[in-house]
């Protein structure tokens, strides 16, 4: 039988277990565990002492590679518990009697092969516990290139914002009213009291020979260009300091007529965040359709 202090870290693990099945239920499978937003509830669940990362690292390395939990990087200094995709956690109940089954073996069979390494080793813990596997961190998904990616969002969004100067002074130069001698007879003619058709005709003509200005739908691209800044920090406030949070594409628009200074029309709110999703920060939204499902995922890390 294992001592009564290595019994604790069976119920430490069971803690974590409980604590990590409860968090997933109150903030989603798609929000990442942070060690240090996680630590607290393990802490409640096990009642002898606050929790540490290094009892995290340890619980973890003792379970060992399994289907269930990773302990990742996301490249901004913070561990967090990641869910891998397989039956025990995708729908965020785990099959906790088989992982707990699973820790106690391998702490047993660490303990058996200690014990038998010396005839003193029994009564070393303290030896035991510092020799003990710590968990492998791995590298988040979200984590690679993030600085990179973070800086070519934010210069796409820049360029973006100078074309749209430039088209507004292309488009503001094209109506300027320009006075060719062409317009001067016909003005000449309307002023001689030439009938309606004429002066119809003549407008026309003029119309003809003027620049044509940015389209509509260019005009309607270049006002949600200019509406992005604002809507990041609007979607940053949502996200509720959640790593990852998603909203169907029609609360989130909602969420953004109520929170924007200026009006924006649920056609203008869903072009910004499909611009921003294909062209300025693909890394901070991404819109997800399929079949009935109409959603906006917001990762934080990824905010230009």
């Amino acid at each position: 039988e294992l001592p009564a202090q290595l019994q604790e870290l069976t119920r430490l693990f069971k803690a974590f277990l409980t604590s990590t099945s409860l968090y997933c239920a109150h903030n989603g499978l798609g929000t990442p565990m942070y060690i240090n937003n996680l630590l607290p509830h393990v802490t409640r669940s096990w009642k002898t002492r606050a929790v540490t990362e290094s009892d995290m690292h340890t619980i973890l390395g003792i379970l060992g590679k399994n289907n269930t939990f990773e302990l990742a990087d996301n490249g901004e200094g913070s561990l967090c518990i990641e869910l891998l995709e397989t039956n025990n956690s995708t729908t965020g109940h785990f099959n906790q009697p088989e992982l707990i089954q699973i820790f106690q073996t391998r702490l047993t069979a660490f303990w058996n092969q200690w014990v038998s390494s010396s005839p003193t080793a029994r009564s070393n813990i303290q030896g035991f516990l510092s020799q003990l596997p710590t968990c492998e961190i791995i590298t988040s998904q979200v984590a690679p290139s993030t600085t990179a990616n973070l800086t070519k969002g934010s210069e796409r969004l820049q360029d973006l914002k100078a074309a749209s100067i430039a088209a507004r002074a292309a488009e503001a130069s094209a109506r300027r009213p320009t006075v060719q001698s062409s317009d001067k007879s016909a003005a000449a003619v309307a002023s001689r009291g030439a009938n309606l058709l004429d002066r119809i005709l003549a407008k026309q003509a003029a119309n003809a020979n003027k620049a044509s200005g940015p389209s509509s739908a260019h005009l309607a691209r270049l006002s949600a260009i200019d509406r992005i800044a604002d809507i990041v920090e609007v979607l940053d406030v949502l996200a509720n300091g959640r790593a990852r949070a998603s909203f169907s594409t029609k609360i989130l628009i909602s969420h953004l007529q109520n929170s924007l200074r200026n009006p924006i029309s649920d056609d203008e709110g869903a072009k910004c965040l499909e611009i921003m999703a294909k062209e300025v920060t693909p890394l901070f939204v991404k819109i997800v359709r399929a079949g009935s499902v109409d959603a906006v995922v917001i990762t934080r890390g990824g905010k230009p």
